[in-house]
This record gives structure tokens, sequence and C-alpha cells, in this order.
């Protein structure tokens, strides 16, 4: 009996305690891997060592002085938590892109977010590009 206790704790805690624990972390752009220089999905572009997610609060600062390579999504639906685009930095949005966020701050420039990013809970709207 014991041990069927402690197997359901264990089984609850898995299926519960990663989402936790990862809440809302902050991704910074990198940029500038070898042969994937702007890349969003070339996880090594990432602070964290992973492509941005759900829970990331994801950050595209200003790479003028470093890997001067913004990032590129060319396809796919992306949910991420927070966007923050910093003064002089770019996120560019191909024909196919859509950003599901909760919050998107955006004072550089953002190409085509007027018709990819969706703030959660509200319908598609144009965001100026130095918002």
């Amino acid at each position: 009996m014991r041990n069927l206790i402690v197997f359901s704790v264990v089984l609850f805690l898995s299926q519960f305690l990663p989402q936790t624990v990862s809440a809302q972390i902050i991704n910074t752009w990198k940029g500038g891997t070898p042969g994937q220089e702007s890349k969003w999905d070339c996880s090594k572009n990432w602070s964290r060592g992973r492509i941005p997610d759900i829970f990331d609060n994801v950050i595209i600062p200003n790479v003028s002085t470093g890997s001067q390579k913004y990032p590129i999504i060319k396809t796919g639906m992306i949910e991420i938590n927070q966007l923050y685009i910093h003064s002089n930095a770019t996120l560019t949005l191909q024909e196919s892109v859509r950003i599901l966020v909760n919050e998107f701050n955006n004072y550089g420039t953002c190409i085509a977010c007027d018709r990819a990013v969706k703030i959660k809970g509200l319908d598609f709207f144009t965001f100026s590009e130095n918002h």
C-alpha cells in the first residue's frame, strides 16, 4: 500500500512540477550561430540553449555590437509568454508565421507583426513599427 502511495505522488509530481518550475523564464536572442545566424529555431541562438516556448519571456536585444544577426521566423505557430523587442532591434516574420503571446512590447522594428502577432484574448490587430 505504501509503495502505491509513493508511486501516486511521484506520478502526480512528474506531471505538474515541470510546468511550475519552468514558468516564465527570460530567453534572450544571441544569434550568430555559424550557418544559422538568424534562424529562430536554432537552440544555439538563444541564451537558454533552447528554442523559446510558452513559458518564456523572449527578449530581442540590439545586437549591433555583437552578432549583428537578428531573428527571422520562416514558418509555424509560435507560442510564447512575452515578446519584448528592444530599441534598434529587429524581428522578421515570414508569410506563414503566427505568434501567440500574453504581452507584446515593441520598441524596435517588427516586420509583419501587424498581420502575424496575436495577443491572447484579443483579435489580430495592427501594431505600429515603433510601438
